[in-house]
């Protein structure tokens, strides 16, 4: 579990919120405290490997 920082096989809250934060920030790309539709998209294009449709369509 990626998420299980200390390795006892369990996620605590405090863990479950470093994860989620860390995810928020790699799609985050310009670093703004905001992801944007178009950020969501590239960052479920290139890491998630979804085939989306591009922002507009």
């Amino acid at each position: 579990m990626p998420m299980d920082l200390d390795g006892d096989g369990v996620v605590t809250a405090m863990e479950h919120a470093a994860g989620a934060r860390s995810l928020f920030e790699h799609m985050d790309a310009n670093h703004d405290e905001r992801v944007t539709r178009e950020e969501m998209l590239n960052f479920q294009r290139e890491v998630l490997g979804v085939p989306v449709a591009p922002p507009g369509r």
